[in-house]
């Protein structure tokens, strides 16, 4: 018996290979609008990102979810790739 697995249809010359497909990021016209747009910051350092401005408007709950996690205990983490912190 060989070790290599055998498909079904070799004619084609893949062999359950998924085809890659770049499928293009499209961005919701909503943003096109002035005063979305002057909210909105589009980032790409450290990594690709995006700032919203205010988007939670309320300041006591943005206090109260900063001091939550704050109090959150941290176990670092890491493998061959990378390193992080984990909560349990």
């Amino acid at each position: 018996m060989s070790a290599k697995r055998r498909c079904g249809d070799q004619s084609a010359g893949k062999c359950g290979k998924k085809e890659k497909r770049a499928e293009p990021a499209v961005i919701n016209p909503d943003l096109q609008n002035p005063r979305i747009r002057t909210a909105v910051e589009l980032d790409c350092e450290p990594f690709l990102h995006c700032k919203i401005s205010n988007f939670v408007q309320n300041q006591s709950f943005v206090q109260g979810l900063q001091e939550e996690l704050l109090q959150l205990n941290f176990n670092s983490k890491s493998n061959d790739l990378y390193k992080f912190l984990q909560v349990l």
